[in-house]
């Protein structure tokens, strides 16, 4: 039985399914206006976003056309004006290279006449020249053998001079030294590393240039008079300064240094081989 809507059952009203019905449809359709409307409104806020990224963007695309106009433009001057500077430096750079062109001329001219003059008297001059020295050959000869002559005698003063000294590295030096003290030195060096306390020495000094503090010392040449003490010294030495820093060498002439130099090479070649 259909009960007709609205009606009052025990002071109660009871609705109908169609009336319960429509007022969710209502709710539904207020809360999709309401979504709707919402949505809406956030597509017109996109829009607006749009539109002023689009005005931005316009913006940009007009300044950079300003910027290529004003390129172009640029661009364009200085092609004008490049053209211009090669109009006016054309004329000069022709006449330049006509210029070095005769200049190219002349000199290759020259040149060939210089060249025909000089082989036309070389002969002649390699004649002359022969004649001369055929004259100067033998002057020349006896020059060079008086000149060997002065050297070799030169060279045995050297050895006779040296022939007492001793050469002696190794010896510490210091600021305060004098040609006293450095006898003192030598002397006492002997007695340490050679027990001989009655070498006497006639005369000592240091050689080459002098090092900076803290650098190695200086050679010493000293002359010993006693030819005997002078050999004992030179022939024990590498025993008795074994295991130190000294050395005790004769003191030779720069061309016996380089003679046993060159046979030393020798040696050690021939060893190699």
């Amino acid at each position: 039985m259909n009960m007709p809507r609205g009606v009052k059952v025990n002071d109660d009203v009871i609705e109908s399914p169609n009336n319960q019905m429509h007022t969710l449809s209502m709710e539904k359709m207020a809360a999709m206006y309401i979504s709707l409307q919402e949505t809406v409104m956030h597509m017109q806020s996109e829009m607006y976003a749009c539109k002023e990224r689009e005005l931005t963007l316009q913006h940009t695309m007009e300044m950079q056309k300003l910027e290529i106009k004003a390129l172009r433009e640029e661009l364009h001057a200085m092609k004008n004006m490049t053209i211009q500077m090669q109009d006016n430096r054309m004329p000069e750079i022709e006449r330049k290279l006509l210029s070095l062109e005769a200049e190219k001329e002349i000199l290759v001219k020259a040149n060939a006449e210089i060249k025909s003059t000089i082989e036309g008297k070389e002969d002649v001059i390699m004649t002359r020249w022969k004649d001369v020295l055929l004259k100067e050959t033998p002057k020349i000869t006896q020059r060079l053998s008086n000149t060997m002559d002065v050297l070799d005698a030169k060279e045995q003063y050297e050895i006779e001079r040296r022939k007492n000294n001793i050469v002696i590295r190794g010896m510490q030096e210091n600021e305060t030294e004098n040609a006293l003290s450095l006898g003192e030195n030598i002397t006492k060096f002997f007695e340490d590393h050679f027990a001989m306390r009655d070498v006497i020495v006639y005369a000592a000094h240091r050689v080459g240039k002098k090092q900076l503090e803290g650098k190695s010392s200086r050679a010493i040449v000293c002359t010993i008079l006693d030819e005997r003490k002078r050999a004992m010294i030179l022939d024990s030495s590498k025993v008795y300064l074994k295991g130190t820093s000294f050395f005790v060498t004769e003191d030779r002439t720069p061309q016996e240094q380089e003679r046993r130099r060159q046979a030393y090479a020798s040696r050690k070649a021939n060893q190699n081989a």
